[in-house]
């Protein structure tokens, strides 16, 4: 179930970037491409530090800075078509999730750091 919600929710965020590229391209308008690219880099990035890494605290930091990417991506998205944020909405809903277990996992485990 979760392979299957995390590839419709990229395919969701795909469809999403593709058109606001579509509206703006890379050159008239770059920035909420560039952000949504941080934000993927940032989402794969947690997976190597929490999920790989074991780094719980390092991991916990980090999903905080993508959820404020997300956020960013979404106001910046909004602003080239305003539905073009809506499909973003599942994903953030899912890293808010995220976000909770990985500073619960940290906070449970501040004490064993070799989990």
């Amino acid at each position: 179930a979760v392979v299957s919600t995390q590839s419709t929710g990229y395919l969701l965020m795909a469809g999403a970037a593709f058109f606001v590229w579509r509206e703006t391209g890379f050159c008239k308008q770059p920035l909420p491409l560039v952000v949504f690219f941080i934000q993927l880099a940032l989402n794969f990035a947690w997976v190597l530090i929490f999920g790989k890494a074991h780094d719980l605290l390092g991991g916990a930091i980090e999903i905080l800075v993508l959820w404020v990417a997300i956020v960013a991506t979404m106001v910046l998205f909004f602003r080239v078509k305003k539905w073009t944020a809506l499909p973003l909405f599942p994903y953030l809903v899912w890293v808010t999730f995220a976000t909770c277990l990985s500073w619960s996992i940290w906070s449970l485990n501040r004490d064993n750091p070799n989990i």
